[in-house]
């Protein structure tokens, strides 16, 4: 596997530190005239998709486990006789996606929005 240029590496750790693209690719030493044009042109390459899978591993590992200790301590929430039993339930539910929010159709004439107009769930 090809491996990525200094300034890739440069704008792989600035990305990954600022979520910025543009502004990483200017610190990564590309044109601030053709920064944006640039950062997106990179966030397309294989190699630096790759290279950001790898440094952002270690952070959605974290939260992963983060999530599974809410979840466990959620469990035991509501399986207790705790007062607050129905928010262990209701913190559950949020968690497992068992809530889904609120749709809403946005109308608009001309790039001006006039109203709102409710969705219903089809489940």
């Amino acid at each position: 596997m090809a491996r990525l240029t200094q300034m890739q590496e440069a704008f792989c750790l600035e990305y990954y530190r600022t979520g910025n693209a543009t502004q990483s690719a200017i610190t990564a030493g590309y044109s601030q005239l053709t920064a944006q044009e640039q950062s997106s042109r990179m966030l397309s390459k294989v190699m630096v998709i790759e290279r950001m899978a790898q440094l952002n591993a270690p952070v959605l590992k974290l939260a992963e486990s983060a999530k599974a200790k809410q979840l466990k301590r959620a469990e035991a929430i509501a399986d207790s006789d705790q007062p607050d039993r129905t928010r262990g339930l209701d913190i559950w539910s949020k968690l497992t996606g068992s809530y889904a929010p609120e749709q809403h159709e946005i109308l608009s004439v001309n790039r001006h929005t006039i109203g709102y107009e409710r969705v219903e769930r089809k489940d």
